[in-house]
């Protein structure tokens, strides 16, 4: 997107020296481009096939990005209503069990993420009742989503609950 802003005046505002130079250099001259891509490509499958020396290594980060994406809104309030609902009878993940009575109420609740039975991608703009929601610990609901990524289909608790269990 910054490439584009570059070469059409559309795309991220935040254009480095770096962007512009690579514009200036490869913008009309798309077939070397691809030829160079293809070489990096093949270069990083070779360079993938060799162990990598041990190397104690320094990664950037913190940097300030501008990103423009798409997303289905979720509303704040559901996750605190669904943690009001279940303290009352304590609160438990759903996949794996787990509870932490002896924590204070401000740390179990931490632990814990609401978890939507029906995709929203799925179900378009909606009403979300209690009874629409699992609650899950940040583990498992991270295992479950990786689950539905790898599986490239929706995963139900039961589901989660056997690749935990059986795990």
């Amino acid at each position: 997107m910054n490439i584009r802003q570059v070469a059409t005046g559309k795309g991220l505002g935040n254009v480095s020296t770096m962007d512009r130079r690579i514009w200036a250099e490869f913008g009309e001259r798309p077939d070397e481009v691809r030829r160079i891509a293809a070489a990096i490509k093949a270069g990083v499958a070779t360079a993938g096939s060799e162990e990598l020396p041990e190397v104690d290594q320094e990664l950037p980060e913190g940097r300030l990005l501008t990103a423009l994406h798409i997303r289905r809104e979720r509303n704040s309030k559901v996750r605190k209503l669904l943690l009001d609902d279940r303290r009352r009878l304590g609160l438990r993940c759903e996949v794996c069990d787990l509870s932490r009575p002896d924590l204070d109420i401000s740390m179990q609740e931490a632990m814990f993420e609401a978890h939507h039975l029906i995709p929203l991608a799925e179900a378009g703009q909606r009403k979300t009742r209690l009874a629409d929601l699992a609650l899950l610990c940040a583990c498992c609901h991270r295992l479950l989503h990786r689950a539905m990524m790898i599986q490239s289909r929706w995963v139900s608790i039961a589901d989660a609950r056997a690749i935990v269990i059986s795990g």
